[in-house]
């Protein structure tokens, strides 16, 4: 699959706070930001996202829109053999996750919204991991883990698909992946 770059860069307004920017306006690339660290049996990534229209941008007449965001964690590169966990912001606001035969998954009663900061957690152990959309106060899960038995390394905010557009972009912003003791390993 191809991705275009995140942009990351300070928003007017603020002095030092650096946010990364998807925008998939692209009809061969989704948009992306992928992170790595050290394999980490156990931990987390944490980050407040949004999803909010491109300011200025319209979509290609008669091109199927993807509004659709994930978080995904993998354990070695990011593909999807290697996928441990994902969450989804679907465009209709419903939030899914990826069960063990990678197939979306809804969780009932588990809505965002967009043009709201959402506060994501998704923790993983080697054999699952579960999620949260209120910086960690409620945790859905443990979901089974799709590749178990391998530590996470690679990190992946996303929106998009490689061959439809998107007329919303996705923030993210004060994201830090930790390890199984609640340690930033590395903080953005």
């Amino acid at each position: 699959s191809s991705s275009a770059e995140a942009t990351v860069k300070t928003l007017a307004g603020s002095s030092v706070d650096n946010v990364a920017r998807m925008a998939d306006t692209s009809l061969t690339a989704d948009a992306e930001l992928r992170l790595t660290t050290d394999a980490l049996a156990e931990g987390s990534i944490s980050a407040s996202i949004k999803l909010q229209a491109i300011a200025g941008f319209t979509a290609t007449p008669d091109v199927s829109e993807d509004n659709t965001a994930y978080i995904s964690i993998y354990g070695g590169s990011a593909s999807s053999s290697n996928l441990t966990g994902e969450i989804v912001f679907a465009k209709d606001g419903a939030v899914k996750y990826r069960d063990a035969s990678k197939s979306q998954q809804t969780i009932e009663g588990l809505t965002y919204f967009e043009d709201t900061d959402i506060d994501v957690v998704l923790a993983w152990t080697a054999t699952g991991y579960s999620l949260s959309i209120d910086g960690g106060t409620t945790f859905y899960g443990p979901y089974e883990a799709i590749n178990t038995g391998t530590a996470t390394e690679t990190y992946q905010i996303r929106i998009g698909s490689s061959s439809k557009e998107s007329a919303k972009e996705l923030l993210a912003d004060d994201i830090v992946i930790a390890d199984e003791t609640d340690m930033a390993v590395l903080s953005e």
